[in-house]
């Protein structure tokens, strides 16, 4: 059904008359609303003797349902409500797809059908699927000129610090990133997803010191992640010290600048310096 016959079919064993009323602005295929106010600007024209396109544009969707479910405001036709209500006095508005269609002040007020709702919408919903809800025309690059393609997002989530434990940061920006790509590309967009994985930052500069003191090929081969925590355990460990003497020197206003040139400190700084700098054999590793 999701095509024109399809939904033509569809609409015919409502009582409807064919064709789908068309307009510019509408998406009957991907908008279920849309069929609601093509068939009310196609009944209203013909009683009001105005042009459908011009009332189509005046139907707006109200924001408290027990005014109605569309809504046109008289003005914007053009028309004092005088005379719109005596053309609704001659000729009563009547559709399978409306329960009431009134005039009150200045609104024209229009109820849907409970009785052909569910026996339109469910099996509109029910073909389309995981595709129901999807407005592909968002996302063109010219909404007047499809032939010009669709935009490109890109969508760069998770990024993990590689040396450190994945964390709920991480899976929160992971689930994050996946809602908007699917979000971008039910709009039709052409979505590039990017998990980037970073980063180059210190951290991993120990990891690699704590891989030339601990790392062992056959162990990471055997299991890559677990070995790769346990170095990072027993870096970390051996790190501690060296960390706290250089917070106590800080406290006790002593100067910490040789602390940090020398043993773990140094070796980490020395293995992400030669990282910057390209070093094959650092990059390697």
């Amino acid at each position: 059904m999701a095509t024109v016959a399809g939904l033509e079919a569809l609409l015919v064993n409502l009582g409807l008359e064919m064709p789908v009323p068309r307009f510019p602005a509408a998406d009957v295929l991907a908008k279920p609303i849309d069929v609601f106010r093509g068939y009310l600007a196609t009944l209203l024209g013909s009683i009001l003797t105005l042009d459908a396109s011009a009332i189509y544009a005046a139907i707006a969707s109200t924001s408290d349902i027990s005014l109605g479910d569309l809504d046109v405001i008289i003005p914007r036709l053009r028309l004092s409500i005088e005379d719109v209500q005596r053309e609704f006095n001659l000729h009563r508005p009547v559709s399978p797809l409306f329960q009431r269609i009134f005039v009150e002040g200045v609104h024209i007020r229009c109820f849907f059908s409970l009785r052909t709702l569910p026996g339109f919408l469910l099996p509109y919903i029910r073909n389309r699927g995981a595709l129901y809800g999807q407005e592909t025309q968002l996302g063109l690059r010219d909404v007047t000129a499809p032939e010009k393609g669709y935009n490109k997002v890109v969508v760069e989530f998770s990024s993990p610090n590689v040396p450190s434990e994945f964390s709920d940061m991480y899976l929160r920006s992971t689930i994050l990133g996946s809602f908007i790509s699917n979000l971008y590309e039910s709009m039709g967009c052409e979505v590039v997803r990017l998990n980037y994985l970073g980063d180059w930052g210190k951290q991993i500069g120990l990891l690699a010191v704590g891989w030339q003191r601990y790392g062992k090929e056959d162990a990471l081969a055997e299991d890559p992640v677990g070995h790769l925590l346990d170095i990072k355990a027993h870096i970390e460990e051996d790190f501690r010290p060296e960390i706290k003497a250089i917070k106590d020197a800080k406290e006790a206003n002593q100067d910490a600048q040789a602390l940090e040139g020398q043993g773990i400190f140094e070796e980490r700084d020395a293995y992400f310096k030669k990282m910057e700098d390209g070093d094959a054999d650092a990059v390697a590793l």
